[in-house]
């Protein structure tokens, strides 16, 4: 499947571990084995970045690692605001445990948005 990366975007393709054929644009961490991936499932969880498309179990996942791409909300999201995962893989608000980057535009919960990805270790 051919796809598009805006300039300065870094993609990789992974295994997806999951079913993560329903968590487009969610945010997925390393998985129990090398060059594995599955959903965040703990708030400040160490994220890898943002599943681009809709794996299923055992196949490609395209994990977004940096640069603008779109997340989906997990509530309401102000631009500017620092990014972390919560408990189902969803972009809130926070700046404890790892944060995954930070809203480029404001959303609702539920909405996809775009973000900056860059996920590091929060100093707060």
């Amino acid at each position: 499947m051919a796809h598009s990366v805006p300039t300065g975007a870094v993609e990789a393709t992974w295994t997806s571990e999951w079913d993560l054929s329903t968590k487009q644009y969610r945010i997925v961490l390393q998985g129990s084995a090398d060059n594995k991936v599955i959903c965040a499932s703990a708030a400040g969880d160490q994220c890898l970045g943002v599943v681009c498309n809709k794996p299923e179990s055992g196949q490609a996942a395209r994990v977004r690692h940096t640069g603008i791409g779109k997340v989906v909300a997990g509530a309401a999201v102000t631009r500017g605001d620092l990014l972390r995962a919560n408990a189902t893989a969803f972009a809130v608000t926070g700046n404890s445990g790892f944060v995954l980057g930070w809203a480029m535009a404001s959303a609702t919960s539920g909405s996809n948005f775009t973000a900056f990805i860059q996920p590091h270790q929060s100093t707060a």
